[in-house]
């Protein structure tokens, strides 16, 4: 008998955490079914899907920051630790695994499967939870770096509203250069202390406006 119940033991191959279980006492399974899914809590995996355009600028070992999408964000740092050779089309049907999944979109547009390791195990994700990942691909020192949403486009080309020196608003043309989630690059068009407009959406500016800082 003891021998018996020994045969019906299945062990896993590593220690972890039971994420998932998918199946229940009473039920029947195959040799190949899966039973449960483990997590290894040394090991934090953020799976991304690329465009096939921005993975073209990622490479093995890019450092990562990883965001909390909600309104008690953190931010946690990775690497690079994998990028699939070949472009496939996302599985829109839910997985849960022992890695937090980044945010994709769908559509029928191919993707290039990522992985980042989180630098430092934090038990703070949540494994199957959707998150914020922006990959470093370039670094610059001593640049005029604006926030995206005040940059405007007109004609194709990008401008900003700055306060000349009478203190009117003027459209100035600019020229953009490496593009992150929080800051873009100016290379041309403005200056360090130039004066930047931040106008309301219902409040359309237009050049000569006298503007009165608040």
């Amino acid at each position: 008998m003891q021998q018996q119940l020994g045969d019906r033991l299945v062990i896993a191959p590593t220690n972890g955490i039971v994420l998932k279980v998918y199946v229940k006492s009473g039920d029947g399974t195959k040799t190949e079914s899966n039973l449960l899914t483990l997590g290894n809590p040394n090991k934090e995996i953020i799976r991304v899907q690329l465009t096939t355009l921005n993975a073209l600028q990622v490479k093995i070992n890019q450092t990562a920051r990883i965001s909390i999408i909600g309104p008690k964000s953190q931010t946690f740092t990775g690497k690079v630790i994998s990028l699939s050779p070949q472009a496939t089309v996302p599985n829109t049907s839910a997985d849960s695994s022992n890695s937090s999944e980044a945010s994709s979109s769908s559509g029928g547009q191919t993707k290039v499967n990522t992985q980042v390791l989180l630098d430092r195990p934090n038990n703070t994700l949540i494994p199957g939870s959707i998150v914020s990942v922006e990959i470093i691909t370039a670094r610059r020192q001593n640049i005029i770096a604006i926030p995206p949403d005040i940059v405007q486009m007109t004609d194709a080309k990008p401008f900003v509203w700055i306060q000349d020196s009478q203190g009117k608003a003027k459209k100035q043309t600019i020229t953009l250069g490496l593009q992150g989630l929080q800051k873009v690059e100016v290379t041309s068009g403005l200056q360090a202390g130039d004066k930047i407009v931040m106008a309301p959406s219902d409040l359309p500016l237009t050049p000569e406006t006298p503007l009165i800082a608040k």
